[in-house]
């Protein structure tokens, strides 16, 4: 699903306000939350699908499962396992998601 401003997808996606939605884009993009106003910020933003989300989380996982080959440190391999699970378990979730989209959408054009 595409969204119009970063402003709309916060709001429908996340639950937050405007005035939140530019604190997050502030951050992001290094602007001073007190000067913007919700009328004023016209940005796109472009949400990924869910299959262009999956594909991004498979390439996380398969660095994340590089990064755990490659850890030597003691100290560094909790971390590199906790990355590696929640990186599977990001993908897995994104893969399903993105087959039940592809299988709504099929669905619907076969009407």
């Amino acid at each position: 699903m595409r969204f119009a401003t970063f402003a709309t997808y916060a709001r429908a996606r996340l639950g937050l306000g405007a005035a939140t939605a530019l604190s997050m884009l502030g951050r992001v993009r290094g602007w001073s939350g007190a000067t913007a106003r919700a009328g004023e910020m016209r940005e796109t933003a472009t949400i990924p699908t869910f299959h262009e989300a999956a594909e991004i989380a498979r390439k996380e996982w398969v660095r994340a499962v590089s990064y755990f080959d490659q850890v030597a440190d003691p100290d560094l391999i909790d971390y590199a396992t906790y990355s590696l699970r929640a990186a599977e378990r990001k993908y897995v979730y994104l893969l399903k998601k993105a087959r039940e989209e592809s299988a709504s959408t099929t669905h619907i054009a076969a009407r």
